[in-house]
């Protein structure tokens, strides 16, 4: 009796060895697959974010060569009707074109601002890992007090 009594707490804690390194190795796999999660996740951001500022940049530099030519003749069309005061048109039209500009500017940064940098998967899964090692946890607990009993 006393031989199969010493064989089940050997096989109790040989089986408490067994499930703290599955614990310990399925932390390790966990950590490095959720780094490589998040990795991904703040590539694919930076890509969406790289693709909008190339954007910015190129309709805005097409904006800016097409304004010079543009903005002299409403300078000259607006002074001439105005009894040849240039400067007050010259005044009114770079104030319609810094408005213009700034509220385009203004709505294209309000939309880079609505990309989710925020990692939804790598914080989705980190949460389900969690609940994993939680369960373990409590599964080594529960054999912990068996063994006691």
């Amino acid at each position: 009796m006393e031989k199969t009594q010493s064989s089940y707490n050997n096989h109790e804690t040989g089986s408490l060895g067994s499930v703290v390194s599955e614990v310990v190795t399925s932390l390790k796999d966990v950590i490095r697959s959720e780094i490589h999660l998040a990795k991904a996740e703040i590539k694919e951001s930076g890509k969406l974010m790289g693709a909008s500022a190339t954007q910015i940049a190129i309709f805005g530099t097409i904006a800016f060569l097409g304004i010079f030519p543009l903005m002299a003749f409403l300078v000259i069309g607006l002074g001439r009707i105005m009894n040849d005061n240039y400067w007050l048109s010259s005044l009114l039209v770079g104030l319609v074109f810094v408005g213009v500009g700034g509220l385009m500017a203004y709505k294209a940064v309000q939309k880079m601002k609505t990309y989710k940098v925020d990692l939804p998967l790598t914080r989705q899964t980190l949460q389900q890992d969690v609940q994993v090692v939680d369960e373990k946890f409590h599964e080594i607990s529960d054999v912990t007090k068996r063994r006691s009993a």
